[in-house]
């Protein structure tokens, strides 16, 4: 399969996912409060920190080994139930100290029905390793969509019959179930039931390190709620997570496609010798060109976006999800550092980055969470520059690409973003920032912003109308 087919796969399985997503997140926050977010929002924080050790790089050792044979398999199968029974155990037993803490009792209720959870993922998750080493992205979108969609309905039903915050944790549990039940579907033929011994040593060396550096990117991402919940109170943490899932709908529109995508591409790449240098700027450039200005266009509309997606008594998310997008937009440069160096093996060198990564956006969170919301949301912006900077100064000599040709790259970016922000800043400027009319505002400036965006993007010749014009222009016969 080539790679633009397995990215259109990618994406297609994300952007249905999305949608579900958006719609789901609208109808819950108008059925729950901000502090009734908040309290799921901190549960879920804190179980992420254990998300990693479920697999323990089991999957990605699947995907990135050169000559995979049965008995890896089973064991890669042994790793990931083992852990599964374990962590299911383990949130049962910690989940009163957790609620203690914070001194919400239904953090109780609701970890007690996400530790199943844990005991069901196994069943999946070996199966969707597999069909990603195989580069079947079609299944694996199936598969996820299943779960989104069952999860979502479930979560509304228990929320609309006044449930709270636990109609969350019924819809992931729901999730879960269903997105084991359609990985049987799809099980690649041979896939072993049983697990085994032999070589879970070599899984195990491999998956340290692995899931060292995903459990301190959970801590990068979710110190601040964690720190914020304990500093400034639920409904503080409710809007900021209202916040920062609005900003991340660039990470599901873009990012979440490329991250299913990159390690395999990078590793067969890397297989077959050739060289993954121009692959990252392009990438790069592809994906600053397309979140910049989207994140420039969420800032912009931020009080119309927030009203409308989340309803009016979450006003007060619309400044911090303004910080959040200038902290989003620092990070983007360096956010594919990390899928080529893990498939060059230096997993090393992740991991130290991603130490430091936690480290520093833990101490700045810290600091901005005792002033204020804001002063958090301003922690993180610098914490994102400077860890931007760090990432591709180290992955330079590493990948091997120049700055030359990465920054100027780059330049067609912000080409782009300029040009898709003329009309929205024009709108602002004639109706303020919180126009009376949300809707038409939204309409007159996505439109807007789209001309712009894609007159701009055909001028400099960006990577983007590059590829609208392979994939969709030529296919219609039009002339680009």
């Amino acid at each position: 399969m080539s790679t633009r087919k397995v990215l259109a796969f990618s994406y297609l399985d994300r952007y249905a996912t999305l949608v579900l997503v958006i719609i789901s997140s609208m109808i819950m926050a108008r059925l729950l409060s901000p502090a009734e977010m908040g309290v799921y929002s901190v549960t879920m924080v804190f179980l992420s920190f254990t998300g990693p050790l479920k697999d323990l790089g089991a999957s990605q050792y699947i995907i990135r080994e050169k000559h995979l044979k049965p008995e890896m398999i089973r064991a890669a199968w042994a790793v990931q139930l083992g852990l599964g029974i374990i962590l299911a155990i383990f949130v049962l037993g910690v989940s009163n100290l957790v609620a203690d803490f914070y001194r919400e009792p239904r953090i109780k209720s609701i970890m007690l029905v996400l530790a199943l959870t844990f005991f069901l993922n196994p069943f999946g998750t070996l199966t969707l390793a597999m069909l990603s080493r195989e580069m079947r992205f079609g299944s694996i979108a199936i598969i996820r969509f299943s779960g989104t969609f069952i999860g979502s309905l479930i979560s509304i039903l228990f929320a609309w019959l006044g449930f709270g915050p636990i109609s969350l944790a019924y819809g992931a549990l729901a999730s879960s179930l269903a997105s084991a039940f359609a990985s049987l579907w799809f099980r690649p033929n041979g896939l072993p039931w049983i697990p085994g011994f032999v070589g879970i040593k070599k899984i195990i060396s491999f998956g340290t390190t692995v899931t060292g550096i995903s459990i301190m990117n959970v801590a990068y991402d979710g110190t601040p709620e964690l720190i914020l919940g304990r500093l400034q109170g639920m409904t503080a943490t409710g809007l900021f997570g209202r916040a920062k899932s609005l900003v991340s709908i660039f990470e599901r529109l873009v990012m979440d496609g490329v991250y299913a995508a990159a390690l395999p591409i990078f590793s067969k790449k890397i297989r077959e010798n050739e060289s993954i240098s121009d692959v990252f700027v392009k990438a790069a450039t592809l994906v600053s060109g397309i979140g910049w200005p989207l994140l420039a266009f969420l800032a912009i509309f931020a009080y119309p976006l927030v009203t409308l997606f989340y309803g009016p008594k979450w006003e007060s998310a619309v400044d911090i999800t303004r910080i959040l997008c200038l902290a989003m937009a620092m990070i983007i440069p360096a956010l594919l550092c990390g899928p080529p160096l893990v498939a060059l093996g230096r997993i090393k060198t992740v991991f130290w980055l991603t130490i430091f990564n936690a480290c520093l956006q833990t101490g700045l969170a810290a600091l901005g969470a005792l002033i204020s919301l804001q002063g958090l949301g301003w922690a993180i912006t610098l914490s994102t520059f400077s860890l931007a900077i760090l990432w591709l100064y180290i992955s330079k000599s590493l990948i091997g690409f120049t700055w030359k040709s990465f920054l100027s790259n780059l330049g067609k970016s912000v080409v782009v973003t300029v040009g898709a922000c003329v009309i929205p800043v024009t709108i602002v400027l004639l109706f303020g920032l919180k126009s009376i009319h949300p809707l038409s505002t939204l309409v007159l400036g996505g439109l807007g912003a789209l001309a712009g965006y894609l007159l701009t993007a055909k001028a400099v010749r960006h990577p983007v109308w590059q590829e609208i014009d392979h994939i969709v222009l030529r296919r219609l016969g039009i002339a680009a």
